[in-house]
C-alpha cells in the first residue's frame, strides 16, 4: 500500500484506539474471497488479501484495536503478539492511504 507522507506512524495504537472506514468516494467488491477497493475520484485501487479482507469486514462498524485483534485470534491460528503486529500494520496501511480514520 502507498504512503501519504506525514500520516505514516503518526498514531500510537492502543487497545482502546478506534478504527472507522472513511469510504468517501470508495467502491468495494469481493473477488474470489478478497476485497478490491477503488477510489472513484482518483481512480486508485487496492486489493486486500484474505486477512486484510477480514479486518476490512470487521471495521464496517467502528471497533477498537482490542476488539479487532480479539476477533482475529478466534478466527486464525496465530500467536497474540504476531496478530497484534500484523493487524497494526494493516490498519496503519489502510489509514496511510486514507481508507480509515483512527481515534486514539
Amino acid at each position: 500500500m502507498k504512503n501519504k507522507g506525514d500520516k505514516k506512524n503518526k498514531f500510537i495504537i492502543e487497545s482502546t484506539s478506534t478504527f472507522r472506514r472513511t469510504e468517501k468516494n470508495l467502491l468495494n467488491t469481493e473477488v474470489d474471497g478478497e476485497v478490491v477497493l477503488m477510489n472513484t475520484e482518483s481512480g486508485e485501487y487496492w486489493g486486500l488479501n484474505e486477512t486484510s479482507t477480514s479486518i476490512w469486514a470487521l471495521i464496517e462498524v467502528p471497533l477498537t484495536f482490542g476488539e479487532i485483534t480479539k476477533t482475529l485470534l478466534t478466527e486464525y491460528n496465530v500467536e497474540e503478539e504476531l496478530c497484534k503486529k500484523e493487524t497494526m500494520s494493516v490498519l496503519l496501511g489502510l489509514h496511510n492511504i486514507g481508507l480509515l480514520d483512527i481515534q486514539t
